[in-house]
């Protein structure tokens, strides 16, 4: 029932602009085309009457004798198309056989145009008094005169007939033309990033488009607003914890330095490794804050090679303390545009992450290479047990954690990396290792425009 409302309701608006038009121009069309077939054959059969009227007005009065003997056949050798030309006898028409005319019309009617029929045939007839009580008849069939005048009205048709799909395609590619605009605003809104809220162009959009963009425009306004009043309440409440929480951190150390009883003891290490996290928690806010505020235009060069065996030798005691190999498999000399902490916070964040969730003698491999296209590729594979397929658009949510793998954390490691990779105008994504192996797959895409290449490679296993 959903299926069938959403088809209803989420009609194209081309493709019911194209039917109507079509079947306006088809109803017309064939309206215009019928009206010119009947005026045209009308016009026929009047011109064919005409010219009746006329060879009958071109005996003079008086000299009938002489020009017309009863009996004779004037005009086309074709049978069907002949005009006959005879007298007409006072009182009602004979029947005799040796009558070589195969009409004869009664003396009784009256001059002007006539339809008789005569020996199962239907005749078209002008009569016309001469001077005296003489009276000429000219007749043709009307089958002739009817197939004539329907050739004329086809020949009117068939040019109109011809012209409706020729319109009918004009106007479907003129409702696509137009519509145009529509499509590349649909374009501009699919292609901003998560923090990108600026307002659409109002640039060669129709007018009666422009209150809907500008409905758009003030909805991003207030989002953008209402974003940067949270980011700002994130990073001043994360920034006010710090210090309280850096002086219980202290008090827990010095606490540490007084001989405790055993039990004690343990309990002050679970408060130290709470204060802990919540340190990590708190620069991750700050981080995350960081990267959600409006982006700055960085347009300076960085080595990503370089960044990147930086940030995995930083982090390699890390991945040893936890029997995890950590190495890099593939490593191309590439320069990158932007800022390289945010390259450097992506890497560390995805590696934080694969090393919290790859088990004691699992594997972690780093890649950085140029693909077919140019652009930057930057993968952090682990073989850790993965993510549910159903879950993979959301664990770049902030705050959002898998349940039941047993590991601590704030959820906001990979929400970094996405904010990260907007601010480097990249793309990130996750997905599942497919080769047997499994394990997580975190990969970062950067547009081949802000990418360069420098001779050489390095690889590490």
């Amino acid at each position: 029932m959903d299926g069938a409302e959403s088809r209803l309701t989420n009609r194209s608006l081309f493709r019911r602009m194209a039917v109507y038009l079509s079947a306006t121009i088809l109803g017309v069309g064939l309206l215009g085309a019928g009206l010119s077939f009947f005026s045209a054959f009308e016009q026929a059969r009047d011109l064919q009457d005409d010219q009746l009227k006329q060879i009958a007005w071109l005996f003079p009065a008086g000299e009938m004798a002489e020009q017309l003997t009863d009996g004779v056949l004037r005009g086309d050798a074709d049978e069907a198309a002949r005009i006959l030309i005879f007298r007409v006898q006072p009182g009602l028409p004979s029947h005799d056989k040796a009558d070589k005319l195969p009409l004869r019309v009664a003396g009784t009617l009256p001059d002007g145009w006539h339809t008789v029929t005569a020996h199962h045939d239907t005749w078209r007839v002008y009569l016309r008094t001469l001077k005296g009580s003489e009276r000429i008849a000219v007749a043709q069939r009307t089958e002739a005169r009817d197939d004539i005048a329907r050739r004329s009205g086809w020949l009117t048709l068939f040019p109109l007939l011809g012209l409706i799909p020729v319109l009918i395609l004009i106007a479907a590619l003129l409702v696509r033309f137009f519509l145009k605009s529509i499509t590349r605003l649909s374009r501009q809104v699919d292609e901003m990033g998560d923090t990108n809220l600026t307002p659409l162009s109002r640039q060669g959009v129709p007018s009666e488009i422009l209150p809907f963009v500008r409905s758009i425009n003030r909805l991003l306004e207030r989002l953008a607003l209402s974003l940067e009043q949270q980011r700002r309440f994130v990073a001043d409440a994360a920034h006010e914890l710090r210090t309280p929480v850096a002086a219980l951190t202290i008090q827990v150390e010095n606490l540490g330095q007084v001989d405790l009883p055993a039990p004690a003891r343990e309990r002050l290490k679970s408060v130290a490794g709470g204060l802990k996290r919540m340190r990590v928690l708190l620069e991750q806010l700050l981080e995350l804050a960081r990267f959600q505020a409006k982006p700055e235009m960085i347009d300076e060069r960085f080595d990503a090679t370089l960044l990147t065996k930086q940030v995995i030798g930083d982090l390699l005691p890390l991945a040893e303390a936890k029997g995890v190999d950590l190495g890099m498999i593939h490593m191309d000399a590439l320069t990158m545009r932007g800022r390289a902490d945010d390259l450097g916070s992506i890497l560390r964040n995805a590696l934080d992450n694969a090393i919290r969730y790859t088990p004691q003698g699992g594997r972690i491999d780093v890649s950085l290479r140029r693909d077919a296209t140019g652009a930057a590729v930057l993968e952090v594979r682990d073989t850790g047990p993965g993510i549910p397929a159903d879950m993979l658009t959301r664990v770049f949510d902030p705050f959002y954690r898998v349940l039941g793998t047993g590991e601590a954390g704030s959820g906001l490691g990979l929400a970094i990396v996405r904010s990260a990779a907007a601010r480097l105008h990249g793309q990130v994504s996750a997905a599942n290792a497919v080769d047997g192996q499994g394990g997580l797959i975190v990969r970062f895409v950067q547009p081949p425009a802000l990418v360069a290449y420098r001779a050489g490679r390095s690889s590490a296993g």
